[in-house]
């Protein structure tokens, strides 16, 4: 629907609700369930972890954070916050593969951070408003989801979601 008008604000839609009587109502990220909001950090780092073509460990520590992140926005506020995650580490791993190939005593240069190492997201990257909005959460008893807490998740390019085996 393409429309313009010559009234005051507020009239073209009012217009419409009238015209068109369907509200639809989608509830802010804090009041989804937590298999949900799973979810969705799981579609936003497998999008990120494709379009690097990177492998992504999202730590166990980072995922409950993101997990009992009441975001009083909505949901592209949460993939922005994840996006900011994968860049600051991203620029931690180029920063370390940078420092390791001009320390005193590498002759040789080493070759930058490979496509095929994972990029590892824990606590020190979350940003301070995340943590700002973050309340405790009763887990449920889930042994899938208690796993993915204690082990973290890795989510390869194009593939979906698997425990980590260990957290590094």
């Amino acid at each position: 629907i393409i429309a313009a008008t010559t009234e005051a604000r507020g009239v073209l839609l009012e217009t419409f609700r009238r015209r068109i009587p369907v509200i639809i109502e989608l509830p802010p990220l804090r009041d989804r369930p937590l298999q949900e909001r799973l979810s969705l950090i799981e579609l936003f780092t497998r999008r990120e972890s494709t379009r690097l073509n990177r492998p992504i460990r999202l730590s166990g520590r980072a995922l409950e954070v993101f997990l009992s992140y009441r975001c009083p926005a909505n949901i592209g506020d949460l993939r922005s916050d994840l996006q900011l995650c994968f860049a600051k580490s991203h620029l931690a791993a180029l920063a370390d593969s940078s420092l390791s190939r001009t320390g005193p005593s590498s002759g040789d240069k080493q070759p930058p951070v490979s496509s095929e190492s994972a990029l590892k997201v824990d606590i020190d990257v979350i940003p301070q408003k995340v943590y700002s909005a973050v309340e405790e959460m009763d887990l449920p008893s889930d042994p899938q989801l208690l796993r993915l807490l204690s082990q973290g998740l890795l989510i390869e390019p194009g593939q979906s979601l698997s425990v980590c085996s260990t957290e590094s």
